[in-house]
């Protein structure tokens, strides 16, 4: 049954990939300096800044109003302690024996930081640096043209009926002064790279698309997905095939996360897609005193 099978899923996972599991969780948890030391110290400040356990803890929150969700996250736990628990010291991935630590147990919420963590890549865009300086650079009419909300050139699968704004041609800025140049879009206001952000993000994203049996050879549909995610080692993806009396299924999964993200059946095929919006801001607290029990706002103190 269903539930069998995502332990069996978590039990053959872990065989393949429980470091990269603990690594995961670690690094979205702010715990790699545990076993890699200082030098992952920045790292895991900025992450336990970002509230990524308290994300993973209120997916929990969430997950647990599904007791079916909550029963195959449990289940796939259980697989994934049962090949930990066989583990004699000896026949520890190696990954562990380099770093002299032994394997956690496994749990839903270990299952919440792997999401988190996925979040983190694809949901926390922000590119506010770069963009005020090529406002500043290209002036407002250009830079609307070359960034819109709405690109005219994409077909919405909304049908367009002439609802989406108007954009026109505009002209080329003037030459830049000298000096300028555009690899100072990526440079902050006092001219220094920033500390925070990483331009591989710019890499992150996804594409598809779709054709209609009606234009294929085999008269059946087709469907292309493209996740533009990081070149990791081991890969991010974990193929598998779930095969139950009730449901076969055949895709990629993310080590430590049960069933097939991106994967097809019998009757269908799916893909996940992700937009490229900035959804992150960056600001300076200032606090009123060294306890950071208060910070200034508008010229008011408030608690934090």
């Amino acid at each position: 049954n269903q539930l069998d099978a995502v332990r069996v899923q978590g039990y053959i996972t872990a065989q393949y990939r429980l470091f990269q599991m603990d690594l995961t969780t670690r690094k979205a948890a702010g715990r790699l300096s545990e076993v890699m030391g200082e030098r992952t110290f920045k790292l895991d400040r900025a992450t336990r800044r970002k509230g990524m356990v308290f994300a993973a803890e209120n997916d929990i929150v969430g997950w647990s109003k599904s007791p079916e969700s909550m029963a195959l996250l449990e289940a796939y736990a259980e697989g994934v302690n049962a090949w930990i628990d066989q583990l004699k010291p000896a026949d520890y991935p190696i990954e562990f024996k380099l770093l002299n630590y032994k394997p956690e147990h496994w749990s839903p919420f270990k299952s919440a930081l792997v999401t988190e963590a996925m979040a983190e890549t694809l949901c926390s865009g922000e590119d506010d640096i770069e963009a005020t300086n090529a406002l500043k650079y290209f002036g407002k009419e250009t830079f609307d043209y070359l960034y819109p909300e709405w690109n005219p050139k994409q077909q919405p699968i909304i049908p367009d009926t002439g609802q989406w704004k108007d954009w026109r041609i505009v002209q080329p800025p003037p030459a830049p002064e000298a000096g300028n140049s555009i690899g100072a879009l990526y440079k902050s206001i006092d001219g220094e790279m920033p500390e925070i952000g990483d331009l591989d993000r710019y890499l992150v994203g996804s594409n598809n698309w779709a054709v209609s049996g009606s234009k294929t050879k085999s008269g059946k549909a087709l469907l292309a997905n493209d996740p533009h995610l990081n070149l990791t080692l081991p890969s991010i993806w974990f193929q598998v095939q779930i095969h139950t009396p009730d449901v076969n299924t055949y895709g990629v999964s993310l080590p430590g996360t049960p069933g097939i993200v991106i994967g097809f059946n019998e009757n269908m095929a799916w893909g996940v897609t992700n937009v490229g919006h900035d959804v992150s801001d960056y600001y300076t607290v200032k606090w009123t005193d060294a306890t950071r029990m208060k910070y200034q706002l508008d010229n008011e103190q408030r608690d934090v």
